[in-house]
Protein backbone atom coordinates (compact mmCIF):
# COMPACT_ATOMS: atom_id res chain seq x y z
CA UNK A 1 0.00 0.00 0.00
CA UNK A 2 1.38 3.28 -1.05
CA UNK A 3 0.54 6.51 0.83
CA UNK A 4 0.05 9.55 -1.23
CA UNK A 5 2.13 12.21 0.40
CA UNK A 6 1.40 14.83 -2.14
CA UNK A 7 -2.32 15.12 -1.34
CA UNK A 8 -1.67 15.16 2.45
CA UNK A 9 1.11 17.71 2.14
CA UNK A 10 -1.18 19.91 0.03
CA UNK A 11 -4.14 19.59 2.43
CA UNK A 12 -2.17 20.39 5.62
CA UNK A 13 -1.36 24.04 4.80
CA UNK A 14 -4.93 24.60 3.59
CA UNK A 15 -6.28 23.14 6.86
CA UNK A 16 -3.97 25.28 8.99
CA UNK A 17 -4.93 28.35 6.98
CA UNK A 18 -8.62 27.57 7.45
CA UNK A 19 -8.16 27.18 11.25
CA UNK A 20 -6.25 30.48 11.50
CA UNK A 21 -8.87 32.31 9.46
CA UNK A 22 -11.62 30.89 11.68
CA UNK A 23 -9.82 32.07 14.82
CA UNK A 24 -9.22 35.53 13.33
CA UNK A 25 -12.85 35.80 12.26
CA UNK A 26 -14.04 34.80 15.73
CA UNK A 27 -11.90 37.48 17.43
CA UNK A 28 -12.87 40.06 14.83
CA UNK A 29 -16.56 39.34 15.29
CA UNK A 30 -16.20 39.54 19.06
CA UNK A 31 -14.51 42.92 18.84
CA UNK A 32 -17.00 44.17 16.29
CA UNK A 33 -20.03 43.03 18.29
CA UNK A 34 -18.75 43.99 21.76
CA UNK A 35 -19.63 47.73 21.57
CA UNK A 36 -23.21 46.91 20.54
CA UNK A 37 -23.61 44.53 23.48
CA UNK A 38 -22.22 47.10 25.93
CA UNK A 39 -24.50 49.83 24.57
CA UNK A 40 -27.56 47.69 25.20
CA UNK A 41 -26.80 47.30 28.90
CA UNK A 42 -29.11 49.44 31.04
CA UNK A 43 -27.63 52.47 32.78
CA UNK A 44 -28.84 53.05 36.32
CA UNK A 45 -29.72 56.73 36.72
CA UNK A 46 -32.04 56.30 39.70
CA UNK A 47 -29.22 57.03 42.14
CA UNK A 48 -27.87 59.98 40.16
CA UNK A 49 -27.27 62.79 42.62
CA UNK A 50 -25.61 65.15 40.18
CA UNK A 51 -22.31 64.84 42.00
CA UNK A 52 -20.32 63.43 39.10
CA UNK A 53 -20.17 59.82 40.20
CA UNK A 54 -18.87 57.02 38.02
CA UNK A 55 -18.86 53.26 38.50
CA UNK A 56 -15.23 53.10 39.60
CA UNK A 57 -15.08 56.42 41.43
CA UNK A 58 -16.25 57.43 44.86
CA UNK A 59 -18.92 60.14 45.04
CA UNK A 60 -17.69 63.68 45.43
CA UNK A 61 -18.95 65.32 48.61
CA UNK A 62 -19.24 68.96 47.63
CA UNK A 63 -20.00 70.05 51.19
CA UNK A 64 -16.42 69.32 52.26
CA UNK A 65 -14.75 71.45 49.58
CA UNK A 66 -12.81 74.26 51.24
CA UNK A 67 -11.90 77.40 49.35
CA UNK A 68 -8.37 78.67 49.62
CA UNK A 69 -6.37 81.85 49.48
CA UNK A 70 -2.76 81.70 48.30
CA UNK A 71 -0.26 84.37 49.28
CA UNK A 72 3.34 84.34 48.08
CA UNK A 73 6.19 85.88 50.06
CA UNK A 74 8.64 87.32 47.53
CA UNK A 75 11.85 89.35 48.02
CA UNK A 76 9.60 92.46 47.76
CA UNK A 77 6.99 91.31 50.28
CA UNK A 78 3.62 89.56 50.12
CA UNK A 79 1.74 89.14 46.86
CA UNK A 80 -1.09 89.96 46.83
CA UNK A 81 -0.80 92.67 49.45
CA UNK A 82 -4.53 92.53 50.18
CA UNK A 83 -7.23 89.83 50.25
CA UNK A 84 -10.96 90.46 50.62
CA UNK A 85 -13.19 87.44 51.20
CA UNK A 86 -16.30 86.29 53.02
CA UNK A 87 -16.16 84.69 56.44
CA UNK A 88 -16.01 80.99 57.19
CA UNK A 89 -13.42 78.26 56.90
CA UNK A 90 -10.79 78.64 54.21
CA UNK A 91 -7.33 77.29 53.51
CA UNK A 92 -4.60 79.86 53.99
CA UNK A 93 -1.68 78.88 51.74
CA UNK A 94 1.53 80.83 52.10
CA UNK A 95 4.40 80.11 49.71
CA UNK A 96 7.86 81.33 50.72
CA UNK A 97 9.69 82.41 47.56
CA UNK A 98 11.56 85.21 49.31
CA UNK A 99 14.95 83.52 49.31
CA UNK A 100 15.00 83.49 53.13
CA UNK A 101 15.84 80.05 54.51
CA UNK A 102 13.62 80.38 57.57
CA UNK A 103 10.66 82.69 58.13
CA UNK A 104 8.15 83.32 60.89
CA UNK A 105 4.64 84.20 59.78
CA UNK A 106 2.28 86.06 62.11
CA UNK A 107 -1.47 86.30 61.61
CA UNK A 108 -3.01 88.98 63.82
CA UNK A 109 -6.09 91.13 64.13
CA UNK A 110 -5.87 94.75 63.00
CA UNK A 111 -5.79 95.68 66.69
CA UNK A 112 -2.51 93.80 67.05
CA UNK A 113 -3.85 90.74 68.89
CA UNK A 114 -1.74 87.83 67.62
CA UNK A 115 -3.88 84.85 66.48
CA UNK A 116 -1.18 82.58 65.07
CA UNK A 117 2.60 82.55 64.80
CA UNK A 118 4.28 79.89 62.68
CA UNK A 119 7.98 79.26 62.13
CA UNK A 120 8.75 77.78 58.74
CA UNK A 121 12.20 76.32 59.10
CA UNK A 122 14.92 75.74 56.55
CA UNK A 123 14.03 73.11 54.01
CA UNK A 124 10.29 73.80 54.19
CA UNK A 125 8.96 76.55 51.95
CA UNK A 126 5.23 76.67 52.60
CA UNK A 127 2.67 77.03 55.36
CA UNK A 128 -0.81 75.60 54.87
CA UNK A 129 -3.59 75.85 57.43
CA UNK A 130 -7.38 75.88 57.45
CA UNK A 131 -8.55 78.96 59.35
CA UNK A 132 -11.96 80.24 60.37
CA UNK A 133 -11.78 84.01 60.69
CA UNK A 134 -14.81 85.99 61.82
CA UNK A 135 -15.59 89.20 59.96
CA UNK A 136 -12.96 91.86 60.52
CA UNK A 137 -9.54 93.04 59.42
CA UNK A 138 -6.36 91.01 59.81
CA UNK A 139 -2.69 91.33 59.04
CA UNK A 140 -0.33 88.62 57.82
CA UNK A 141 3.31 89.54 58.30
CA UNK A 142 6.83 88.19 58.59
CA UNK A 143 8.51 88.85 61.95
CA UNK A 144 11.92 90.00 60.70
CA UNK A 145 10.46 92.28 58.01
CA UNK A 146 7.63 94.38 59.53
CA UNK A 147 7.15 96.25 56.23
CA UNK A 148 6.18 92.95 54.54
CA UNK A 149 2.47 92.56 55.21
CA UNK A 150 -0.73 91.32 53.62
CA UNK A 151 -4.01 92.88 54.69
CA UNK A 152 -6.88 90.38 54.98
CA UNK A 153 -10.43 91.70 55.16
CA UNK A 154 -13.14 89.19 56.03
CA UNK A 155 -16.68 90.35 55.33
CA UNK A 156 -19.87 88.76 56.70
CA UNK A 157 -21.35 86.03 54.53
Amino acid sequence: MKIRRTSFSKALPATILLILLSIAAAFGARTWLAPAVRAEQPVDTSADTGQGTARDERPVNREKVIEGETVTLTPRGFEPSEIVRSGGHFALNIDNRSGLKAVTFVLSRKTGHKLREVQVKEGKLNWREVVNLPPGQYRLSEVSRPDWACRIEVSPR
